[in-house]
């Protein structure tokens, strides 16, 4: 008997409910300005937001063999960006290491998973790990901002920019 679990959170999430397709991280395919198409919401003062998702499922076998599927999810339909900020590259740079970040953790998430789901409360064990890996998640994101001033100190930024390059090779 497989057993298949899937859960859902407002960034870490099983099936985005979009009217666009959400665009799957590769390292191939850097997100553009075309690429964020909600509305800037009334009252904010950024100028962009890239809203990003964790896909993670996880399925065990007769024998106990747990095979885990996470995957990085940018979504379109509730990224956007300011019309005055799309001539900007610094903050398109900025934006794109935020789902950068993000594809990290994603990664990390899949090569823990198994090991955490096994005994007698995967589902328990799950929702766990789910919690602990979005508040590292979520914490390095507002490290990250905070260290960059939200990208506008290019010193800070390039070197975000170098040390995630690294991580993800």
């Amino acid at each position: 008997m497989i057993r298949i679990w899937t859960l859902a959170c407002v960034l870490l999430i099983a099936e985005a409910v979009s009217a666009q397709a959400p665009i799957r991280w590769t390292a191939d395919r850097a997100l553009e300005w075309s690429d964020f198409q909600a509305k800037v919401p009334a009252g904010t003062d950024r100028d962009a937001y890239t809203y990003y998702g964790i896909q993670a499922s996880w399925e065990q076998d007769a024998q106990g063999v747990v095979k885990a599927n996470v995957e990085c999810v940018f979504l379109p339909d509730k990224s956007w960006v300011r019309p005055e900020a799309r001539h900007s590259e610094l903050l398109l740079m900025h934006e794109r290491l935020h789902f950068d970040i993000a594809e990290l953790h994603a990664r990390a998430f899949r090569e823990e998973l198994p090991a955490l789901v096994k005994g007698s409360d995967p589902e328990r064990a799950f929702k766990t790990a789910q919690d602990r890996r979005m508040k590292a998640l979520n914490e390095e994101q507002q490290r990250y901002d905070k260290e960059t001033d939200h990208g506008r100190n290019e010193g800070v930024q390039g070197k975000w920019v170098e040390r995630i390059a690294e991580q993800l090779r």
